[in-house]
């Protein structure tokens, strides 16, 4: 039996061992969030822990988690930043990846025309003046495509994220020291690992589904030079609907793309999600392959949208959660 090994390294203490750990990570999502549960005494620390003048943990302390077992390497398996500190006991600590960081001061602006590098360049290099610590990351822009018309008012770097996604469907999250940004699966992880069902996938909700039984409307969007949206929908008036997003294609192309991503979201296979250990580590937007050694047929590699990590006295478990079939 596996034995969990943890070290966490908050400001200038590392302890190895907390009461709870919970790491919630998507693409969809713009913030990693991480919740730190320690005991009532760990160690190198013999003081009350408050928010105040005397506080050992201060909101904006550094965070880094690393969880494995003893038979493994360690994994980072988060780092960010204190967001906010409940002192009552157990002494919680909340807290957010490198977008905390986006938080921390406001920017205003008004483009008549920008692209979305030159946009985000702006974003990193004024915020960086304001927050030194954003000089630690990089953005990376996996899509080329002018906005046009962009006004910042007193927004937040996190917030101007929030307008690409809302507007444009561009995500943004945090991976190591790179912010990523562009459409979604623009960056994949193609370092695909395997779970079985008689081996180490524990718990799951999965269903397993013909393409035929799957009621699903695709819409999709283009958005060209001059920033004019075309807009098409295709597949079942009454499904689940999926918005993806183009650049300056038309309406014919579209189509066709809209059509063979309504293929590979109608699929055969498994939707939901899984629970598993620790081991082996995977991130969102990785793909996996899910085997059977009782139903081989129903075998398949698939996209992972979510990984929710916890870990305690209890032990450590991985809930990952489908995405689509990775072809």
């Amino acid at each position: 039996m596996y034995r969990i090994k943890s070290a966490f390294t908050i400001g200038n203490y590392k302890i190895d061992f907390c009461n709870t750990v919970q790491i919630e990570s998507g693409w969809a999502d713009l913030t990693d969030t991480a919740t730190l549960v320690l005991p009532r005494k760990i160690v190198d620390v013999d003081r009350t822990i408050f928010n105040g003048p005397d506080a050992i943990f201060n909101v904006g302390d550094p965070l880094d988690i690393e969880l494995s077992y003893t038979d493994f390497d360690p994994v980072t398996r988060f780092k960010g930043f204190i967001s906010d500190v409940d002192p009552k006991l157990p002494i919680r600590l909340m807290a957010e990846d490198a977008m905390f960081l986006m938080r921390r001061f406001t920017l205003t602006k008004s483009f008549k025309a920008v692209s979305l590098q030159e946009l985000i360049d702006y974003v990193f290099t004024e915020g960086a003046k304001k927050e030194t610590r954003l000089n630690d990351y990089k953005p990376v822009v996996n899509v080329s495509i002018n906005l046009g018309v962009f006004r910042i008012n007193r927004g937040t770097g996190a917030q101007v994220f929030e307008e690409l996604k809302k507007k444009y469907g561009i995500n943004t999250y945090v991976k190591g020291n790179e912010f990523i940004i562009g459409f979604s699966y623009s960056e994949v992880n193609q370092n695909t690992k395997t779970f079985t069902f008689e081996d180490n996938i524990i718990d799951d909700d999965l269903v397993y589904k013909k393409a035929e039984d799957v009621k699903l409307k695709v819409k999709a969007v283009s958005i060209d030079r001059d920033n004019k949206k075309t807009t098409i929908e295709i597949g079942d008036a009454d499904g689940e609907q999926r918005t993806l997003h183009y650049y300056n294609k038309d309406e014919d192309t579209l189509r066709k793309l809209a059509t063979e991503q309504l293929d590979k979201l109608k699929y055969t296979g498994y939707r939901g999600s899984f629970t598993t250990f620790l081991h082996p580590y995977v991130q969102h937007s990785q793909p996996i392959n899910i085997v059977s050694k009782r139903l081989p047929e129903r075998n398949g590699k698939y996209y992972i949208a979510k990984v929710n990590t916890n870990s305690g006295v209890g032990g450590g478990r991985q809930e990952i959660t489908l995405d689509r079939v990775s072809l």
